[in-house]
């Protein structure tokens, strides 16, 4: 829906005249309405309603309702509304009660709410001169029964009003900005606008609901004037527009209603006003009219002026209402009744219509939409029909001859006519061609005067005509009208048709003289349809054809040779894509821009893989001469989708450059919606697409780029235009948009203005961009974008309006290695219990996809079909679970299928197979592994649609359908391994467990902290290990921490730095050796120094013993050993957060791993800061290493000394502490943050966050150790 649209959702209640039970005739409703009388007294309609309700008060009743009356109902129902309103003025109140007898829509929104009369003076409380101001009352009391009933977007939620200056002024509530001025009926707009789209769909005020008898007065971009008249009902009852142009007559003033649709001879004329328009020189008046209290236009009349001449001045038909409408007997009834005085016929015939209106809704449309006229012509089908009076008209409308009145005979409407032709098959004898059809044989664009051919003394002249198929020959004549005045063609030669065109020679004309022609065509010597006029030169000048040269995809270098060219003459190609001599002659005009015997150019633009026809023209003025017609074929060109799309951190990558360009700044083509071409310069609609392009074969991104890439949307612009910083500069002499995207690329997008027909116009001021997306409510426009150097917005243009293309695309060119192909593969169906790569075994996709649409996301137009199967699909025959086997693919082509059938039965198959490489097909002689599964074909040429280290897909075609096998790969199956924890806890007698399954860990869950329980006995331990098995293979950067060990619920003391680990086994085996008299480090069977005990050389640990359960927390780490280099950076801050951070004096210390423990390498620091600016003191002071937390939180260091300006100072060393801002540690001096603002400062007392203590003038020098790297127990 356009948001100038103004939508009134009115409750119909109807108030029926005929009765189930007791159907009245349409003779009987007429007579009884003719004889009602039309006023209730006041005590009757008292009676009356009394016994109504305020929702079943009909329209009719409400326009002859007495306000007192109707107070006392509303009394009766809603109290609270009866008091609000009486608390009114009464001259408010009457016209309260004037605009209900009117306007059925602001009764229902004044009845629905009881706090109606309260939200408008709380919404005019600031504006006295609309407080009693029964239009804007309607405007807020209809606004406000959209949003309670429907839901309906009203502007109210962001309005205010106020009076200043006897001003009424509305404002947004936003920004404070003034949206527009109320006064004297007239709403000046002052919000400003965005040229190019629509006034109603931008401004807030003039959103669905209108202030009723206002004027809204809107100034343009360029000072243009619109006045927009709102009748009583709050309906546009006229548009005006002074001074704009032929894009804004369409946007602002046609498209300012919706459900408008005045058919082919309207569109024609709108295109002959942007034939003449010169710019902005176009006046309108657009009236509108409705059938009483309708929203959806009966009928328009138009006056409309270009270049200073009436190009339409008439009335037209609005379809849509004749289309959308259907209308009760009452209101069948009531419209004969209305016009009964005006035709002059009698009580029987109205009952007689009104029958036929009751039965025939096509015929009650078509009289509702011109009463008058369609009354007389239904009255004279039932007049007596002489044959030999008959007029033979051929567009479908009623002739007069004398008393009679026909149709047309060979296409007419039946609704009006089925009478007539009933009388003509009975009193005569004439064949009725055609029954039923609403088109005629015939329309104005059915003749098309052609080119011409001349020499000095002669000159043929060309038409074309359509819709005489089947005719006969002796029915009609075509011919050419011509003379030497434009407006006078009194001289006739007739020419032969051949079914499509028609073509007369004039001979013994005089050298350089000027003649106009205008092809026609005669229906039975009486009607006539003709082309336009046109003009030649009969002269000796010639143009021949110049061959074309330097063709690639996207441009080619034409030209021609002239002979005897005038000096005023202009000169260049015409090009068309299709080989009709009268289609490139009417094609695209390719100027030069010189005038010489040999002339070329370069003509960029234009579509890879191709034809065009193509002809040099020399110009004369008054007439054109051609040259040969002549072609060339453009080569295809193969998109990059590395290097010619640019990835901009958006969700589309953006080519590079325009559709028809070679380069960033190229402008390339200009294309109407639908043209695959760039040379379609028709201005009908017809000749365009009339749905959306994108994504399907009328794509010209797709056509034009191998399937790579489609056209963008609207919302893709607005995604650029957002999320990207622009520049409006200039490149190579070329100004547009400079695009650079969150990610730091750009691209350029050149202001390369638009096109109607041949005339190009906005060049270097303005971009108009295509989108494959139609204007879902009038066909005949299309969505495109639109930007200067100031604006930038979605407009809807005409179809047949040239825009530039630049395409985008998801795709990516995903390289196919078929080394991968090379190891086993299982079927993805949760076999082992879980999904390794896909949903499901199963994917169904289209038979037409391959490589490029599946794995690099290229666009499929014949079949977009993806549905992920799942798990659940039973039907296509696997179950779940079922361990199918195995599929191994060599890299000698030999095939080895591991099958197991659903009854268990096992089977090997060896066979053979190939790779195609550039098609990406597997060629394999045996059915490739699947489930038991009637799908498909299985052996054979078959496409592999994606290929990783992970996962494979192969289709398997079975009719429109491609179902992929979806496997997992034995290195995915490896890594998805769960890493089994097992602990070894013996004794000395070797009794105890060995190799005890704790856990299995899936590999998602293995990083980070985790308690593993046993649940046994063990006393005196002599082994003490705990495995996570494959750990360190898959892991080799990987390391394991023991955080707490309890027995029997109590946590016991270690020295983690005594333990042993990795892959001490050389197994891949990651082990924590925490005791183990045999293993690592031990000597003569015994631990030298126990990690549990101060006590030396142990075969057995004591502190290891428990009854019943043993719990080990511990952390994994995967992405670091913990091992390396370190940085220790001394940071200090004054209290002017003037700081030091990082400053280290080139300090390093190394954790070294060896022989599977962990140790600390030149661990002392001196560390000297010289600056002036701490005289202050200290807000936060520390030594701080990055990283290492991380591994080792229990790091411990000592601050040894710590001098200021030279002198050494004395502190409390229990208050320096051991911190962290993880993973940072930090030996922690003074911190306002940190943990020594609880603890105390080892320095002093802080004054507020500040240690004076720490203040020097020169500078601060630091000692210090770092000591342990895990937590040292006091034993």
């Amino acid at each position: 829906m356009k948001a100038f649209k103004f939508i009134y959702i009115a409750l119909i209640i109807f108030c029926p005249l005929i009765v189930s039970s007791c159907k009245k005739s349409g003779k009987e409703i007429v007579e009884k309405i003719a004889t009602e009388t039309t006023e209730k007294t006041a005590k009757g309609f008292a009676k009356e309603a009394s016994e109504k309700t305020l929702k079943t008060l009909t329209k009719k009743e409400l326009r002859s309702i007495d306000w007192k009356d109707l107070m006392k109902l509303i009394r009766k129902e809603n109290i609270n509304l009866a008091d609000a309103l009486s608390r009114l003025d009464g001259s408010f109140q009457r016209k309260i009660g004037k605009a209900i007898q009117s306007d059925y829509d602001f009764y229902s929104a004044l009845i629905s709410s009881n706090r109606l009369i309260d939200e408008f003076s709380i919404f005019t409380k600031n504006a006295p001169k609309a407080t009693d101001n029964i239009y804007i009352f309607k405007y807020f009391a209809k606004c406000r029964d959209l949003e309670r009933r429907f839901g309906v977007y009203n502007a109210l939620g962001n309005i205010e009003i106020k009076e200043e200056m006897g001003v009424v002024k509305f404002f947004n509530r936003t920004d404070n900005s003034v949206i527009g001025e109320f006064r004297d009926g007239i709403f000046q707009i002052k919000e400003p606008f965005n040229t190019g789209k629509h006034f109603l769909e931008q401004n807030s005020i003039l959103k669905k609901t209108l202030i009723p008898n206002a004027v809204y007065k809107i100034k343009g971009a360029n000072g243009m004037t619109y006045l927009y008249h709102v009748d009583d009902l709050g309906r546009f009852s006229k548009i005006e527009a002074t001074g704009i142009d032929a894009n804004e007559l369409l946007s602002n003033v046609v498209l300012a209603k919706e459900n408008l649709n005045l058919g082919a001879g309207w569109t024609k004329k709108l295109r002959t006003v942007r034939q003449t328009s010169k710019g902005n020189d176009i006046d309108a008046t657009i009236i509108l009219k409705y059938a009483d209290d309708g929203t959806t236009p009966l009928a328009v009349k138009a006056d409309i002026k270009a270049d200073n001449k009436k190009i339409i001045s008439e009335s037209f038909e609005n379809l849509d209402y004749l289309a959308k409408n259907a209308f009760t007997t009452e209101e069948n009834a009531s419209l004969l009744n209305k016009f009964a005085s005006k035709t002059g016929f009698s009580t029987k015939k109205k009952a007689d219509l009104l029958g036929e209106m009751d039965q025939d809704e096509e015929l009650a449309k078509l009289i509702h939409s011109n009463p008058e006229l369609n009354i007389r012509r239904w009255l004279n089908t039932r007049n007596h029909v002489d044959k030999s009076k008959v007029a033979r008209t051929a567009n479908g409308r009623m002739v007069p001859n004398g008393q009679v009145y026909a149709g047309n005979v060979y296409y007419f409407n039946p609704h009006l006519n089925s009478g007539l032709m009933a009388r003509l098959n009975k009193y005569g004898t004439i064949n009725l061609k055609k029954f039923g059809s609403l088109t005629p044989i015939l329309n104005e664009s059915s003749v098309v005067t052609g080119s011409s051919d001349v020499t000095a003394t002669t000159a043929t002249l060309h038409a074309t005509l359509s819709g005489l198929d089947g005719m006969d020959a002796g029915s009609y004549k075509t011919g050419f009208f011509y003379g030497f005045a434009q407006d006078n063609l009194p001289e006739d030669v007739q020419a032969a048709y051949d079914g499509s065109a028609f073509s007369a020679q004039l001979n013994g004309l005089n050298n350089n003289s000027t003649l106009y022609y205008q092809a026609y065509v005669c229906l039975q010597g009486k009607v006539y349809y003709k082309g336009e006029v046109k003009s030649l030169l009969t002269t000796d000048a010639k143009v021949a054809t110049a061959d074309a040269a330097s063709v690639d995809f996207a441009s080619a270098v034409l030209g021609g040779t002239l002979t005897d060219a005038t000096a005023d003459a202009t000169c260049g190609v015409v090009i068309s894509t299709s080989s009709d001599v009268e289609a490139v002659r009417a094609g695209l005009i390719v100027k030069s821009e010189e005038l010489k015997d040999s002339y070329s150019f370069v003509h960029e633009g234009l579509v890879p893989e191709t034809q065009y026809y193509y002809a040099a023209y020399l110009n004369l003025g008054s007439g054109i001469v051609y040259g040969e017609v002549k072609s060339f074929t453009t080569p295809a060109y193969d998109f990059d989708l590395d290097n010619d799309l640019v990835d901009l951190g958006l969700s589309v990558k953006w080519a590079r450059f325009n559709v028809g360009a070679k380069s960033e700044t190229g402008l390339g083509g200009l294309f109407g919606f639908g043209d695959l071409t760039g040379c379609n310069n028709s201005i009908d609609p017809a000749d365009y697409a009339s749905a959306d392009t994108y994504k399907t074969a009328s794509d010209l991104a797709f056509r034009a780029f191998q399937g790579r890439a489609t056209l963008p949307t609207a919302d893709d612009f607005e995604e650029l235009f957002t999320l990207c910083q622009k520049e409006w500069t200039e490149q190579n002499g070329v100004t547009g948009f400079k695009f650079t995207g969150p990610n730091g690329n750009s691209i350029f997008l050149p202001a390369a203005g638009t096109r109607v027909a041949n005339d190009v116009t906005a060049l270097g001021t303005e971009g108009y961009y295509l989108t494959g997306t139609v204007n879902s409510s009038n066909t005949e426009f299309a969505v495109g974008y639109q930007f200067a150097a100031s604006v930038n917005h979605r407009i809807t243009a005409a179809v047949y309006q040239g825009m530039a293309v630049r395409a985008v695309s998801t795709a990516k060119n995903v390289p196919f290695n078929k080394a991968l192909l090379y190891q086993k593969w299982y079927l993805d169906n949760g076999q082992d219990g879980k999904q390794h790569v896909f949903e499901g075994p199963f994917t169904q996709w289209g038979v037409t996809d391959n490589w490029s649409t599946v794995s690099n996301g290229q666009p499929n137009i014949e079949q977009q079909i993806h549905w992920e199967m799942g798990t659940d699909n039973g039907w296509i025959g696997y179950t779940y679970g079922k361990d199918y086997g195995y599929m191994e693919l060599k890299e000698d082509g030999t095939v080895n299928i591991h099958r197991i059938a659903e009854d268990g039965t096992v089977t090997d198959e060896t066979g053979k197979f190939t790779i195609d490489e550039a098609n990406k097909v597997i060629d394999i002689d045996i059915d490739v592994l699947c489930a038991n599964t009637w799908i498909g074909t299985k052996s054979g040429k078959l496409n592999i649609l994606s290929l990783t280290a992970d996962g494979l897909q192969i289709a398997l075609p079975d009719g429109d359908y491609g179902y992929s096998l979806n496997y997992y790969s034995q290195a995915k199956a490896d890594a998805d391994a769960q890493v089994p924890v097992l602990l070894n806890i013996a004794d000395s007698s070797w009794a105890g467990s060995w190799d005890a399954l704790l856990v299995a860990i899936s590999p998602e869950d293995l990083a980070g902290q985790h308690t593993f329980v046993f649940e046994g006995t063990c006393t005196d331990a002599m082994v003490f290990t705990l495995d996570f098995a494959g750990m360190a293979k898959r892991y080799p950067n990987s390391f394991v921490r023991i955080d707490d060990i309890k027995l029997d619920g109590t946590s016991i003391r270690f020295d983690a730095n005594r333990f042993y680990y990795g892959d001490i086994e050389g197994n891949g085996k990651y082990r924590v050796q925490l005791f183990n008299a045999y293993g690592a480090g031990s000597v003569g069977n015994a631990v030298p120094l126990s990690p549990f005990s101060n006590v030396e050389n142990q075969g057995t640990e004591p502190a290891i013993h428990f009854k019943e359960k043993l719990e080990i927390v511990c952390t994994v780490i995967t992405d670091g050993t913990g091992a390396g280099i370190y940085t220790p950076n001394l940071v200090t801050v004054n209290p002017d957060w003037g700081s030091a951070w990082g400053y280290n004096a080139g300090a390093t210390f190394e954790v070294k791993y060896e022989n599977f423990q962990y140790s600390l390498v030149a661990s002392q620091f001196d560390i000297k800061y010289e600056s002036a600016d701490y005289a202050a003191g200290s807000i936060m002071t520390f030594v701080e290493v990055a990283d290492i937390y991380k591994y080792f939180p229990g790091l411990h260091a000592t601050l040894d000394n710590l001098y200021l300006d030279g002198k050494e100072v004395t502190f409390d060393a229990s208050k320096v502490l051991d911190a962290n801002e993880s993973p940072k540690y930090r030996l922690e001096l003074w911190n306002c943050y940190g943990a020594t603002k609880d603890k105390g400062c080892a320095f002093g007392t802080p004054d507020g966050d500040v240690i004076k203590e720490l203040g020097f003038s020169s500078s601060m020098e630091v000692k210090f150790t770092f000591h342990t790297l895990f937590s040292v127990p006091e034993w």
